[in-house]
């Protein structure tokens, strides 16, 4: 449970970053324990397979990032003074805000306001150790 907790507690990146401090994590661990084959799956939302990806690790993982953006990534023409977003698939517990909120971040301005809405039917979550949010 605590190299769980650890890695809940690792900085958050960016919407749109790869080089999370997650991913950099995993890299130094895949370094030292190196794996031959990665293969990623990729589905949409419905659950239909779009894409897999074999390979060496590394490339198959980033040719994998590069065909999700077609699915994901959109461009934003401006930044919006007023943001309203919803946090599903991730909206089950307070702890989908937490998901949500770079994004909308990312969309305005330093002093905007932003609303997320969640459904919260799970509670608030239960990702820290002392239990606070259990």
């Amino acid at each position: 449970m605590a190299t769980i907790f650890g890695l809940h507690n690792l900085e958050a990146g960016s919407p749109g970053e790869t080089a999370t401090p997650m991913h950099r994590f995993i890299a130094a661990v895949l370094a030292q324990h190196p794996i031959e084959l990665g293969l990623q799956l990729l589905s949409d939302g419905t659950g239909e397979v779009v894409g897999l990806f074999a390979g060496p690790l590394q490339q198959a993982w980033d040719e994998a990032i590069q065909a999700l953006h077609a699915y994901i990534a959109r461009s934003i023409p401006k930044e919006f003074n007023l943001c309203l977003a919803e946090a599903d698939p991730y909206d089950l517990n307070l702890l989908g805000f937490f998901k949500t909120l770079p994004a909308l971040v990312a969309v305005m301005p330093p002093h905007g306001h932003g609303l997320i809405l969640i459904r919260g039917t799970a509670g608030l979550g239960h990702h820290h150790a002392d239990g606070f949010l259990s």
